[in-house]
């Protein structure tokens, strides 16, 4: 089999991926839908197949969405808590505008379909339930605040 060289190959990828692996197991499937990198966390096989329709139809699922390949982790929290307030499903109509973090605290302005809000977030630990048999705390994310901001409407100055 003949393999593009290598600048041909960066050439034809449109993002870069974080990730070498999905994780999961046996019981807790994930799901990545490509080529927009959206991530589905412990599926059974009639939630894949629903996410899976739903992608096809350009929309996301988000009971078990766990976020976006090459965003950071703050912003993916920052889209969900958007989505989950919105209820807007569409794949492409959510937007981070802007971000800033003080400390751990992050502030984002999202476009979110036609309507802007600010979404304010901090992490939270969170303890895996397999307790000391992987001793793994999670960082999770706290919705501090969420306001939809209203419109900027410009005037144009009378003319004399």
């Amino acid at each position: 089999m003949d393999y593009p060289s290598l600048a041909t190959w960066q050439k034809s990828c449109r993002t870069e991926w974080e990730t070498s692996h999905v994780g999961g197991d046996r019981y807790a499937a994930n799901l990545v839908c490509l080529p927009h990198g959206i991530f589905y966390g412990s599926m059974s096989q009639a939630a894949a197949s629903a996410a899976a329709n739903a992608y096809r139809s350009g929309e996301i699922i988000l009971d078990r969405y766990r976020g976006r390949a090459g965003i950071p982790e703050p912003l993916q929290a920052v889209e969900h808590f958007a989505r989950a307030h919105t209820g807007e499903c569409s794949v492409g109509a959510v937007a981070v505008e802007s971000s800033r973090t003080d400390g751990d605290v992050t502030e984002a302005i999202v476009r979110c379909g036609d309507v802007r809000l600010q979404v304010v977030i901090e992490p939270s630990a969170f303890t895996a339930p397999c307790g000391t048999a992987c001793a793994e705390t999670i960082t999770t994310y706290r919705l501090v605040s969420l306001d939809r901001l209203t419109p900027v409407r410009y005037a144009t100055p009378a003319l004399a």
